[in-house]
């Protein structure tokens, strides 16, 4: 009997085992399906109780660890893990998510497709994996790039700003890379947005080691950011065309402005834009304003005065 009980209680605590893992779901979101190299990774993991009582993951370090391979299954080296979430409660039947940026945590620089999961353990000591999530790293076209100074911490080196061009479904992206002169570190990847096909992005180098690049991303939008020599974003505006375009011009400082068009404030500025109308754009004289290239609309053409009708001679009769 105590043996017969002893299988019962082994059996009873195998199925409440179970029970719990299937109970408890976990799933790995990448909302962005393809990345540039280096740039950020955003990964959610999300977990859904169904156990009928309160459960609490999160408070053994490491509970959750997350795996990538390339497409033919080989690991991606794993550089270190992610940050530890605390204790993360769940309700019954209540639902959370937990967002981390894998890029700094695994080494993904070669082009290819990727497949990641994670594996969580839960209170009891047992373990649940997600299925798989897929994901791209692509390298992009290069459209522009430009090489500078900087001092670093550690002393002063050679490093180098890249314009990037990538195709994402249907819309054409604009990324900075910040990386050393050779490219073999990559130190900061942001992306710019969307951008047009038919007009190319203007980029200076300015005095102070700063790359300012504007683009157009609509019909009359531009997007006008720049960049410190460390690569970290100092601005982000956006402009719209009038009767002029925007326009980037150095003047003889070195200092380096947007002419033409017309600041529109976004909740996209960085920093934030003043709450205010938009106002003109004009810290150059007006010979150093380019002119909108365009046709004149024939309503605005002076209109020339009607000619006068002929009065039609009469015949002659013959006689």
């Amino acid at each position: 009997m105590i043996r017969n009980s002893g299988w019962a209680l082994l059996a009873w605590a195998w199925v409440g085992l179970h029970s719990v893992q299937a109970q408890v779901e976990l799933k790995i979101e990448v909302p962005q399906t393809q990345f540039l190299a280096g740039e950020r990774l955003d990964t959610v993991a999300r977990f859904s109780n169904f156990s009928g009582s309160p459960i609490t993951l999160g408070k053994e370090p490491g509970w959750l660890r997350f795996h990538v391979e390339d497409r033919s299954g080989v690991v991606v080296n794993k550089l270190s893990e992610v940050e530890e979430s605390g204790a993360f409660p769940l309700q019954p039947v209540e639902r959370g998510s937990l967002r981390f940026d894998l890029e700094p945590h695994f080494k993904l620089d070669q082009p290819g497709r990727y497949r990641v999961y994670a594996v969580a353990q839960l209170p009891g000591g047992e373990e649940i994996t997600s299925p798989a999530a897929t994901f791209e790293i692509v390298r992009g076209n290069r459209v522009a790039e430009q090489a500078y100074g900087f001092n670093a911490p550690d002393g002063p080196e050679r490093r180098k700003f890249i314009l990037h061009q990538v195709n994402y479904l249907r819309e054409v992206l604009l990324y900075v890379r910040c990386c050393d002169e050779r490219e073999a570190t990559t130190y900061k990847v942001t992306r710019l947005g969307r951008t047009v096909s038919y007009t190319q992005p203007q980029e200076f180098l300015d005095s102070e080691s700063r790359w300012h690049v504007l683009h157009q991303f609509g019909r009359t939008e531009y997007g006008y950011h720049v960049f410190g020599p460390d690569g970290a974003l100092e601005v982000r505006q956006t402009y719209v065309i009038t009767d002029r375009r925007p326009q980037l011009r150095v003047n003889d400082t070195g200092k380096i402005a947007v002419i033409g068009g017309a600041r529109r404030p976004s909740v996209d500025d960085f920093p934030a834009a003043p709450a205010g109308k938009i106002e003109e754009v004009a810290p150059f004289t007006p010979d150093d304003k380019p002119k909108l290239e365009r046709k004149p609309d024939p309503e605005d053409l002076p209109k020339k005065a009607p000619k006068a009708a002929k009065t039609p001679k009469p015949s002659a009769k013959k006689p």
